[in-house]
């Protein structure tokens, strides 16, 4: 059998990935033979190949986009690549009708750093969690895998975390603002406890203030509380200490934000 006659028998079935090692063992072809027709095919944008060993197929539907949407094979290939992940911050706000924006990039969180990748016209975003075990997460489906999304109360935390690859203050603040209508008090409370970064957790609270979410903000004001925590400015990139005081979480709050909503 040809590599093509092979790819067309996996779409045939619904599958649209495959790896180097599953050809050389399921056809009767010599490796250096079946590299030049991979070759071939992904010179006639019919495969890519996000990583090495490892192909994805494009259906004509795709064609101009040159790859599969990220949501379709991320799955797969974090299996391939023995890594746990989740689909995190704007990404993740985006399955809670929360993006506010269509993000241009789609975030992965992994434990590890890796190089981002650019495929086409698709662009993918990988950030390190060292405690990635801690976050819970939902599955959706998409029309070619199951995905794993960080929940509504740790997308929360995550955006905060996160601030330049969340596009920055006054974005969170707009995609916070659309997020809580997701958010589940009681959730949120049992993710709070399992976060210790405690200046994200004093800038998460004071933006809930802002939005006046009393709820939430009242339940990291209360997780606080069982810390010895100092003041920390808003934005920790902007070496300026100037700015108003927020007594209620030790905030300096060096940068004005403000919601799109």
């Amino acid at each position: 059998m040809k590599v093509k006659e092979y790819i067309d028998s996996l779409v045939s079935r619904g599958c649209y990935h495959f790896t180097l090692t599953e050809l050389v063992i399921n056809l009767d072809r010599s490796k250096n033979s079946i590299m030049v027709s991979l070759s071939r095919l992904k010179r006639a944008g019919e495969i890519v190949s996000p990583a090495r060993g490892y192909y994805v197929i494009i259906p004509l539907e795709y064609r101009s986009l040159a790859c599969l949407p990220p949501d379709q094979f991320i799955p797969d290939l974090m299996k391939f690549l023995n890594l746990p992940y989740y689909v995190g911050l704007l990404s993740a706000a985006m399955y809670y009708g929360a993006a506010h924006q269509q993000p241009q990039v789609f975030q992965v969180m992994i434990p590890k750093v890796r190089k981002n990748l650019e495929i086409g016209k698709v662009r993918i975003a990988f950030h390190m969690n060292k405690h990635l075990d801690q976050c819970p997460v939902r599955k959706f489906n998409t029309p070619k895998s199951v995905l794993l999304v960080s929940s509504p109360e740790a997308t929360a935390i995550d955006l905060v975390a996160y601030p330049r690859s969340s596009a920055g203050f006054s974005n969170i603040l707009t995609v916070l603002g659309e997020l809580v209508e997701s958010i589940d008090l009681e959730e949120f409370r049992k993710v709070l406890n399992t976060r210790r970064v405690l200046p994200v957790l004093q800038r998460l609270g004071y933006l809930l203030e802002l939005l006046e979410e009393h709820s939430f903000a009242n339940a990291v004001e209360y997780h606080l509380k069982d810390y010895q925590f100092e003041r920390a400015l808003l934005n920790s990139r902007n070496p300026s200490r100037d700015g108003e005081v927020s007594k209620r979480w030790k905030l300096i709050i060096n940068e004005h934000i403000e919601s799109d909503l």
